[in-house]
């Protein structure tokens, strides 16, 4: 092997690679805005919210399946080491998550859907706005960090999840709908 060659696989092993991280990337950005969207159809009862999210989930489905794919073609035909193996074993798993969060909100859209047909109800839960603003802004850090490599976000996330469970749960569950 020469060195250009052995040069030219490695840039494109790290093509491969800085493609695998885009499409994690994309899908992300696709599950936070499903979920924004199905959270704003449950808020409103819209359907026609609702039902965007509900059809687009085959799209998030076929991103995860793109991932895992363009993830085990690296591994088996890169054979990568350490740093980078790590990334594309989590890239499966991160994968996997964000298809489910793409169904959680598909989940929330069909309840949307079921609360449009209720008679209309001037009750705010403005809890359910907050949790949804932080559990997406945790996502797009925890995916950040993920891409980054920051090891050191595993603390704080903890840390940061824990606080918020805490101190949103207690008062969202004692509220009053009055």
């Amino acid at each position: 092997m020469t060195p250009d060659s052995s040069a030219a696989g490695f840039r494109h092993f790290h093509d491969q690679l800085s493609s695998l991280k885009q499409k994690l990337l994309g899908m992300s950005s696709k599950a936070e805005e499903r979920t924004d969207v199905a959270v704003e159809a449950l808020m409103a009862r819209d359907r026609v919210k609702a039902k965007l999210v509900i059809d687009g989930d085959p799209e998030l489905n076929r991103l995860e399946i793109e991932v895992e794919q363009a993830a085990v073609e690296l591994l088996a035909l890169q054979q990568p080491m350490a740093r980078d193996l790590r990334f594309i074993i989590g890239a499966i798993k991160v994968s996997n998550d964000l298809e489910r969060v793409g169904d959680h909100a598909v989940n929330i859209a069909e309840s949307a859907l079921r609360l449009a047909d209720m008679p209309k109800v001037t009750i705010r839960v403005p809890e359910i706005e907050v949790m949804a603003r932080r559990a997406r802004k945790m996502l797009g850090e925890s995916l950040d960090a993920f891409i980054r490599a920051d090891a050191r976000w595993d603390e704080r996330s903890a840390r940061m999840t824990m606080w918020w469970i805490h101190s949103t749960i207690p008062s969202f569950a004692c509220s009053s709908p009055t």
